[in-house]
């Protein structure tokens, strides 16, 4: 099982000229386990509701592409 935590995760719009970025708020924790690891298992260490998140959709949406 590996976990990992992204924060300050920033976008840019490299079809803007003036290039602009954007600093996400949002800070995700990110469990990857092998199918053999059930997610009870998983649950015994780390409580939190599962959402799935993508960094490239999400450049799309704070973007308003």
């Amino acid at each position: 099982m590996r976990v990992t935590m992204d924060y300050n995760i920033s976008y840019i719009d490299i079809n803007s000229l003036k290039l602009i970025k954007y600093l996400d708020r949002e800070t995700v924790l990110e469990v990857k386990a092998s199918d053999n690891i059930s997610f009870d298992y998983i649950q015994e260490f780390i409580y939190h509701p599962i959402s799935r998140f993508s960094k490239y959709l999400r450049n799309l949406l704070v973007m308003g592409k």
